[in-house]
């Protein structure tokens, strides 16, 4: 179905459901985007169609100004070891985290 929405023009939106557990099962933070980015991916989704799932479009989606690279934009990046374009479990092997320019990792 998946597939089927983004071949027919639907925005498909990476995001995930992460929680501490309170009011549902307890959902882990980044590795389970991490799986759904996989899910599209086997879904039919090429890696950088993933990609821009999970940052600009979704920036553009909430209107925010994080999610691409840009002049002007907060310097909010995670660089990985690989090759996250053509094979998207690549994302997990992450070398280095900036928020704001800062590094945070």
């Amino acid at each position: 179905a998946v597939k089927l929405l983004h071949d027919y023009g639907v925005s498909i939106l990476a995001a995930t459901d992460a929680n501490t557990g309170s009011f549902a099962p307890a959902v882990a933070y980044g590795s389970s985007v991490h799986r759904e980015m996989e899910l599209l991916v086997k879904a039919g989704l090429s890696p950088v169609e993933v990609l821009t799932s999970a940052t600009s479009k979704n920036a553009n989606a909430f209107g925010l100004k994080a999610g691409r690279i840009a002049p002007g934009q907060p310097a909010t990046m995670v660089l990985v070891e690989g090759r996250a374009d053509k094979k998207i479990t690549d994302i997990t092997k992450i070398k280095q985290i900036w928020i704001h320019g800062e590094p945070i990792l």
